[in-house]
């Protein structure tokens, strides 16, 4: 399976509810970690996933923010990973973030919760 399908597919089984993801713990208590990080599990093998920001030189200057998936085995040895560069259409990466971190963190929830009762006409 290439990674292009592999990631439309963790975005279509994560929209179905059929992945579950995780916020990674203690992931924000790391000082290299400025974004949540989330992981699954299949069996023995999990996934992590994350987003970080790439710098453009010495003084720190923020010119992408990327993300990426770590494949781990049972001891968590890092099996392989995939990032942008290896995708055909690498804003498929990030959209799965954002609906991992969304559906993680129950945006939708209360993004109703703050319109409950208004209606539009």
């Amino acid at each position: 399976m290439n990674y292009d399908e592999f990631i439309l597919k963790l975005i279509e089984g994560t929209k179905s509810k059929k992945i579950h993801w995780e916020i990674l713990k203690n992931s924000r208590n790391s000082p290299f970690e400025d974004y949540q990080v989330f992981h699954t599990q299949n069996g023995d093998n999990s996934l992590v996933l994350r987003k970080y920001d790439t710098f453009a030189d010495i003084y720190e200057e923020v010119i992408t923010i990327e993300a990426n998936i770590t494949i781990l085995n049972e001891n968590e040895k890092i099996l392989s990973e995939i990032r942008e560069d290896d995708l055909n259409k690498k804003e498929n990466l990030m959209r799965l973030y954002r609906i991992v971190e969304r559906s993680v963190n129950k945006v939708d929830d209360i993004l109703a919760s703050f319109v409950d009762g208004i209606n539009i006409r």
